[in-house]
């Protein structure tokens, strides 16, 4: 049996495809603990996972709520604030998970993309991790492989890295107390043994040179039967749309009242999952 452990952001739709895994390697005879701030355990439904909480002084019980509202409405002014609890995250996990991760014993790492100190970590003790990508590869323009779109991604792949650069010097700064070799982004924390996106070559952009270790497995989830059945009437002989904007973007009525607007003017069926991020009222509104 193998001890896994599981370090990713405190966000549902990342938890869910971290248990989809978990719950593949249980079915294995291995054993996944979550280790995440407190209010993470409640987020939790595979009954078999362990689960160890950190950060109890920086990170108590009833904040996740304020990271959650930032992440998903962080406006042209909020986005230096997201940026600061992903700093703040991984400096929590650098600074109390090693003495966690020995104290389980634990012998090998699942560590998100979004998430840089699965990597640390499992460097740090000497621990084989796998990286595992759950967030779609999105740009806010259309994809165009010529000059200009090349100098249009080199140039705001520089903002980026300006804007991330509060998460990067915790990286440079553990790397250092580490040991390890400098790195100073997330690109730099992806594992030379096994990478997993929960996209399709299909939905990604035309990559040039991805490592032989790298698998597009598609989605991340529980077998239906794990998950129950939604009590839906289908016609069957009709087209059937099914909309989500994810978990953090559920409360976006606006671009949601436009999906189904579209949809009954094509006269096709139409299933919305709003992930909560909707009251009863709009909900019914569509």
């Amino acid at each position: 049996m193998t001890h896994f452990a599981a370090i990713v952001p405190p966000f549902l739709s990342h938890l869910r495809a971290f248990e989809a895994i978990a719950w593949q390697l249980q079915q294995h005879g291995h054993r996944v603990t979550f280790i995440q701030q407190a209010d993470v355990g409640a987020l939790l439904v595979l009954p078999a996972a362990g689960f160890a909480a950190i950060g109890t002084d920086t990170h108590p019980p009833g904040s996740l709520a304020a990271v959650v509202r930032r992440a998903a409405s962080p406006g042209p002014f909020g986005i230096r604030r997201v940026i600061a609890d992903m700093a703040a995250s991984t400096e929590l996990f650098c600074r109390e998970a090693p003495a966690v991760l020995r104290a389980l014993e634990v012998d090998a790492v699942l560590a998100d993309q979004m998430e840089p100190a699965g990597a640390l970590l499992a460097e740090h003790l000497g621990l084989p991790f796998v990286s595992i990508a759950c967030a779609l590869p999105v740009m806010p323009w259309r994809y165009r492989a010529t000059d200009w779109g090349e100098q249009l991604n080199r140039h705001s792949s520089g903002v980026y890295d300006r804007l991330m650069r509060p998460h990067g010097e915790v990286i440079e700064r553990y790397c250092r107390a580490f040991g390890l070799a400098r790195r100073t982004s997330l690109s730099d924390c992806l594992s030379p043994l096994l990478q997993i996106s929960q996209t399709v070559e299909g939905f990604d952009f035309p990559r040039q040179a991805l490592p032989a270790h790298f698998h597009a497995v598609g989605p991340l989830r529980r077998p239906l039967q794990a998950e129950g059945e939604l009590d839906l009437s289908i016609d069957r002989a009709r087209p059937l749309v099914f909309a989500s904007l994810g978990t953090l973007q559920g409360h976006r009525y606006g671009l949601l009242r436009n999906i189904a607007r579209a949809c009954r003017r094509l006269d096709v069926q139409l299933l919305i999952a709003h992930c909560g991020g909707l009251d009863a009222a709009a909900a019914a509104r569509l």
